[in-house]
């Protein structure tokens, strides 16, 4: 019958026994009918003088009697322990089962004598009842009124029972024990590396932290060496601290050999010196503005050149942290890849630890894998941090409770370095926690807190630094830097109460407290700014410090007209304790001040108020599709009939009077909702009118971007790679204005997947990024928007590759200043030339890219410098 499972030697374990393994024999189970636990004794078995014993094979009926244990006493003691680990595990409830225990003899076919007391026929199976087995399992399971389990919780048991199980490095050097550590794989992560198999060259995987990405990318590379026993493979992070992980993991075990693992950066300057390159050395010593240069431009721009002599190439590539990778590096990449069109890119990422705010672009057109169910940490830690950004995801099977996450409030930096010296203390001297368990992850970097200036905290010694170096030491790092990596214990430091809403910085909160495994304590500092409100016009701020500095010493008064109470006025009050403003906030509220009772209450200092200002609210439409020769006037009476008109304006400088657009500012937001509804898609004397929520004007300014600049880029991305430019235009009226397009190509043929439209004006590319922006084409929703900041110097940089180890500048110069007015940048093996118009830059990309000079075949292509914010990625030809 196929409504019943059988299991057979069902191992299980009881810790408090000296033998720890035992087993059961059989276990029946039925839906309707329950569990049935079976201990077997074969050969001849009696029960005599209150000990069972079995006949020695092959002694004869005189012969050596043996001690064995009470089988019916096993097979109770199976179905208790199984079903307790089952309960355990909520997976059942014992109350709502039925459940029985029976013993078999198989091979006997009768029985002398009388049963012990604790034993019956009915749960007794003999050599007879094996014709008719399934009768004795209903006899045996008759126990008390039924309880059928439901479908989907006896499958759940089932599961439990068999489950998946995989054993792997740990990527976690938390503890020092020279055994490595066991890590089980969820089923989810499972299906994901069954999923990586050998036709999917290119997968791109999505998961939440604590899912598992880092070690399913290190098993994916394991496996890849598995599939291709001759074959090299690369493994990229972008932080150096998890590829230094990584890099230890493989190179203690049997792959050392044959995979390498690089940060990016890293990785270019290996392949740049290790092919003769220069490589700066004083980069870490530049200003901040050239040192980002240098990673997000220079240091791609390099590797490029030097992969060209490169004599490695890798069968495959596995990235981790994809969302810290900026788009124009793929190409890059792909050019480590042996074979571009059979060799491997897997690509894994988390969008919601983004926290360098890169535009990420993949190579790869399919859609994420998903990997949601968080198993790094015990469930009450991962339920804590999901709800720091609004996520409801699955925790993996069997992830224990865990001890409640503790969040403390400290007044100030000071008073955060005793609380930290007190849960330091606690957790070491009183719960035997080791100190290099511990990690202090915090916002700041470690040489600007006080840990840095205080690291002796009792008798423990706090270092900057990620991976253990010495014994009895606590580490301190920052979230970016401990992102991918883990610790049994997290302390979080450095973050304000109430300055966490920030959208950028509860993403670094994230990360800090989704790296604790099982003990998380936050501390955040207690605001120390008070907002009072309701203040009369003619108050001086000698009249608000008089009443507050009775409470605590007041370092700073901001004091003015009210943005929401006409005729009020407020002012941001800024107390040298927290605990003075908490005190304030809490007790001054209806307390007169300049003749009028003021409201008062916590909010944030007057710099991250700065930061927290929201993005100013869309109350404007751009309509396309307008007559021809409309003006401004007609245009605001049109959309006076929905509600008051601020403003409407149409741009002069209209490059195709087939498209007829501008931009109404309604004085109220449901306006907006209502002029949508009313007018989008509405005849307006012959042309079909369309009308969309326009970006605000602070989103608009187009970043990097110089007013002289000929031509306005908008970066389109999510297409589907085989989308054309003419099914661009037809879907988009406001393409219809298009100047230009670049559309990236890949290695194998077709297209990335995103492209580049060139406007004559600002205004122009704006209605384009109004109209594409979430828009859906071949069944794919769009992203459109103005393309990444780049600083570009008024100058429009080109990049020059294949160049001879030591060119002739003269020759370069020479070949180039045709052109256009350039200066050149000669370096080994490249250079870059800097034209003053984009025209000339363009000219000379044209006439000079595959060019034999100086005996070799020219790469010129746009470097990343001065172009208009990212109108074509490096390594990249466009396509008209």
């Amino acid at each position: 019958n196929n409504q019943f499972v059988v299991f057979a030697g069902l191992a299980w374990v009881d810790p408090t026994r000296v033998i720890e393994r035992s087993d059961a024999d059989f276990l029946i189970l039925h839906a309707e009918l329950g569990f049935l636990f079976i201990e077997a004794k074969s050969g001849v078995v009696r029960h005599r003088d209150r000990q069972w014993e079995r006949l020695k094979p092959g002694s004869g009926a005189d012969g050596e009697w043996t001690r064995i244990t009470d089988p019916w006493l096993q097979s109770e003691r199976s179905m208790h322990h199984v079903l307790g680990i089952l309960q355990a595990r909520r997976v059942v409830r014992m109350n709502e089962l039925r459940y029985s225990h029976a013993v078999a003899f198989p091979h006997a076919r009768r029985f002398d004598g009388q049963f012990p007391l604790n034993v019956t026929r009915t749960f007794v199976l003999l050599r007879e009842d094996r014709e008719s087995l399934e009768s004795w399992v209903c006899r045996a399971l008759d126990v008390g009124r039924p309880r059928p389990i439901p479908g989907d919780r006896f499958e759940a048991i089932v599961e439990a029972l068999k489950p998946d199980f995989q054993v792997v490095e740990t990527l976690s050097d938390r503890i020092e024990s020279d055994e490595p550590e066991l890590v089980r794989l969820t089923s989810q992560q499972q299906r994901v590396l069954d999923f990586l198999g050998p036709k999917r060259k290119r997968v791109l995987v999505q998961g939440e932290a604590g899912s598992g990405k880092t070690l399913v990318a290190a098993e994916a590379v394991r496996r890849l060496c598995g599939r291709h026993p001759e074959g090299r493979f690369l493994m990229l992070t972008y932080h150096l601290p998890i590829a230094a992980s990584l890099r230890r993991m493989f190179a203690a075990g049997p792959l050392g050999d044959r995979v390498d693992v690089f940060g990016f950066h890293e990785f270019a300057e290996h392949v740049v010196r290790t092919t003769g390159g220069s490589w700066p050395d004083d980069i870490e010593r530049r200003s901040p503005e050239e040192k980002q240069e240098f990673y997000d431009n220079v240091s791609p721009a390099l590797l490029e050149s030097a992969l060209h002599v490169h004599t490695v190439r890798y069968a495959g590539i596995v990235v981790d942290e994809g969302q810290d990778f900026w788009y124009h590096w793929w190409p890059v990449i792909e050019e480590g890849l042996a074979d571009a069109a059979t060799g491997y890119l897997f690509v894994f990422f988390d969008e919601r630890q983004d926290v360098h705010a890169h535009d990420y672009v993949f190579p790869i057109e399919d859609e994420a894998l998903y990997l949601g169910e968080s198993c790094r940490s015990t469930a009450r830690i991962s339920r804590f941090n999901d709800a720091l950004i609004g996520l409801d995801r699955e925790l993996g099977a069997g992830v224990p409770e865990g001890i409640e996450p503790v969040v403390h409030f400290a007044d100030g930096e000071d008073d955060e370095w005793q609380a930290v010296r007190r849960i330091l203390h606690r957790l070491t001297h009183e719960e035997g926690l080791r100190p290099e368990q511990i990690v202090l992850v915090g916002r700041h970097p470690f040489d600007y807190t006080a840990y840095a200036r205080r690291p002796r905290i009792g008798n423990l010694q706090v270092v900057k630094g990620e991976t253990v170096e010495e014994k009895g030491r606590i580490r301190y790092t920052t979230a970016g830097r401990f992102k991918g990596l883990e610790a049994d214990c997290v302390i979080v430091v450095g973050f304000d109460d109430l300055f966490v809403r920030h959208a950028a910085i509860q993403t670094r909160l994230y990360v800090a407290c989704s790296r604790a495994k099982h003990v998380l304590h936050v501390i955040l500092r207690m605001p120390r700014t008070v907002l009072v409100k309701d203040l009369a016009p003619s108050v001086t701020e000698a009249e608000i410090v008089g009443v507050l500095q009775q409470l605590g010493t007041v370092d700073r008064v901001d004091l003015g007209p009210s943005s929401r109470s006409p005729g009020a006025h407020r002012a941001y009050v800024e107390f040298a304790s927290g605990m003075a403003a908490r005190t304030a906030a809490n007790n001054l509220s209806g307390a007169v001040i300049g003749g009028t009772p003021v409201r008062t209450s916590l909010c944030v200092s007057t710099r991250a108020r700065e930061l927290l200002k929201p993005a100013p609210t869309v109350h404007r439409v751009c309509v396309l599709g307008m007559p021809p020769g409309m003006d401004s006037a007609q245009l605001a009476k049109r959309f006076g009939e929905i509600g008051p008109v601020l403003s409407a304006e149409i741009p002069p400088e209209q490059s195709d009077s087939r498209l007829w657009f501008g931009f109404v500012s309604m004085a109220q937001p449901k306006d907006v909702a209502r002029a949508i509804a009313r007018f989008d898609g509405t005849d307006w004397d012959g042309q079909r009118m369309r009308v969309l929520r326009a970006h605000p004007r602070g989103a608009t300014e187009e970043p990097g971007r110089s007013r002289a600049a000929e031509t306005h880029d908008v970066f389109v991305g999510g297409l589907d790679t085989t989308v054309t430019r003419e099914q661009l235009v037809a879907r988009f009226e406001a393409c219809q204005m298009l100047a230009g397009i670049d559309i990236p190509t890949a290695p194998g043929g077709g297209h990335r997947g995103f492209a580049f439209l060139r406007f004559r004006s600002r205004a122009e590319a704006e209605a384009a990024i109004t109209e594409i922006d979430g828009a859906e084409l071949a069944g794919r929703r769009l992203q459109a928007g103005w393309p990444r900041p780049r600083r570009t110097e008024g100058r429009y940089g080109v990049y020059v590759g294949n160049l001879p180890e030591t060119p002739e500048q003269s020759t370069l110069e020479e070949e180039f200043s045709r052109f256009g007015a350039c200066s050149l940048k000669v370096m080994r093996g490249f250079a870059f030339a800097n034209f003053e118009t984009r025209s000339a830059a363009e000219r000379a990309i044209e006439a000079m890219n595959g060019r034999e000079l100086l005996g070799r075949v020219l790469s010129v292509r746009r470097s990343d410098r001065g172009w208009s914010a990212g109108s074509q990625p490096p390594g990249e030809k466009a396509t008209n």
